[in-house]
């Protein structure tokens, strides 16, 4: 017998499942993954492509997400710690392009699929400032996943709790910029 498989792209579903959640909870904003052509006309011309853009008037917040494990280590002298260095520089090239589109960049960062000592680092994953720009935050956030392996209604009650403390967050920078 025959058998057939598929294969499933996780981090892209973990992308689709944010950009639908932040979709759902503010429906004023637009949320989008836009196609950007930067240096049009150049050899070097290419699209660039925030997993996330929220907008709503002049405002709007960019997010990466990324689908690996986040422990919360720095970078040290042997290794870069949780925060990839191509990552980092890619969520802040897409904030700079709105930023110097004339857009009030908000916020903007990477989003990961949290575990539960999320909230004991939350004082180092919410920078006030962009590069020294106090209208902009800079954060690495997400969304506490653990303890989801079945359909135990206990854990979806959980799920929804941290997705409605993901939104809380979120929503604090709106009011906050």
């Amino acid at each position: 017998t025959a058998t057939f498989g598929f294969l499933i792209n996780v981090a892209e579903l973990f992308e689709i499942y944010v950009r639908k959640l932040l979709q759902h909870r503010f429906p004023e904003w637009s949320v989008e993954s836009p196609k950007i052509k930067v240096y049009e006309g150049k050899f070097y011309e290419r699209y660039i492509i925030p997993d996330i853009v929220m907008n709503k008037g002049e405002g709007v917040m960019v997010f990466d997400t990324k689908y690996k494990k986040m422990n919360f280590q720095k970078s040290s002298r042997y290794g870069m710690g949780d925060v990839d260095r191509e990552d980092f520089f890619q969520i802040n090239t897409y904030m700079s392009q709105y930023q110097n589109t004339g857009k009030r960049v908000l916020v903007g960062g990477l989003l990961y699929p949290i575990e539960g000592k999320f909230q004991n680092e939350l004082e180092n994953c919410h920078s006030e400032t962009w590069f020294g720009n106090k209208q902009t935050k800079f954060i690495v956030d997400g969304i506490d996943l653990s303890n989801l392996s079945s359909s135990d209604s206990d854990e979806w009650s959980h799920l929804i709790k941290q997705e409605n403390a993901f939104i809380a967050r979120v929503n604090s920078f709106i009011y906050e910029g």
